[in-house]
């Protein structure tokens, strides 16, 4: 009985550290990802998690008022665009627009992320409201990353949205 208890115990002390190890690296793992932008010509990838504020930056900005800049937005795996922020400022019609804001540099700003917000973001400058478009497109692709941690029967409660491209599914499952 005693024996049998000591092995149990040592069994649990093992099974502790190695989620211990688990939690370490997924936490290291997530602040890299957190800070981590992607920079590759004009386009920019963001990685960011749940619940937080992401700033998508604009760096093709013509006016420093922002009357020029133009937010769009493509969900991924959906068609067609949806128009954020029109010369400046929010779309009241945007399903979005209590959770988004423009920077004092142009910058698109999203609070309280979640997994419906990823996808591509891009700024584009007009220099009138009826003009053609100025300069190229400022891309912004952005990521959400959801950590699950737990049995892997919990797992399939933690993934919202499993069609979304942009969405990707981190789990840690300790025996």
């Amino acid at each position: 009985m005693l024996q049998t208890q000591l092995f149990k115990s040592l069994r649990e002390d093992r099974e502790r550290s190695m989620a211990d190890k688990y939690n370490y690296v997924l936490g290291l793992l997530v602040m890299v990802l957190h800070l981590l932008t992607g920079v590759s010509g004009d386009t920019v990838f963001l990685f960011t998690t749940m619940g937080g504020l992401v700033s998508l930056p604009c760096n093709n900005v013509v006016y420093s008022n922002c009357s020029s800049t133009t937010w769009n937005y493509n969900r991924a795996g959906s068609e067609g665009l949806i128009e954020e922020v029109g010369h400046g400022k929010i779309k009241n019609n945007s399903q979005r627009a209590g959770k988004l804001k423009v920077g004092s540099n142009c910058s698109l700003h999203v609070s309280d992320v979640s997994v419906e917000d990823a996808g591509l973001y891009t700024c584009i400058q007009y220099l009138t409201v009826y003009g053609p478009q100025y300069g190229g497109d400022a891309n912004v692709y952005l990521s959400v990353l959801t950590i699950c941690s737990g049995w892997m029967r919990q797992v399939e409660t933690c993934r919202e949205t499993p069609d979304s491209r942009s969405h990707r599914h981190l789990a840690v499952t300790s025996l």
